[in-house]
């Protein structure tokens, strides 16, 4: 599946809710900016009663930010 495609971050979202439900634990997923639009707009589509209404969703760092913390912590 291709990562930006709507269906595949939902069941994403949706196995990660299922996951967290089966675990008794909140359900918090970050997301880089441009998936985390189309999560959130997955998540405010989901019907009411869903699991996907209980699912936090954060903003991640950039990779290239990531990327050069990591080079720093390795160097």
């Amino acid at each position: 599946m291709y990562s930006r495609d709507n269906s595949c971050i939902l069941s994403t979202l949706d196995f990660v809710c299922n996951l967290a439900t089966k675990h008794n634990v909140h359900t918090i997923v970050t997301f880089i900016k441009p998936l985390y639009w189309k999560a959130a707009e997955n998540i405010i589509d989901a019907l009411q009663s869903s699991c996907l209404k209980n699912i936090v969703l954060a903003l991640g760092v950039p990779y290239t930010y990531a990327n050069a913390e990591g080079h720093m912590i390795t160097s």
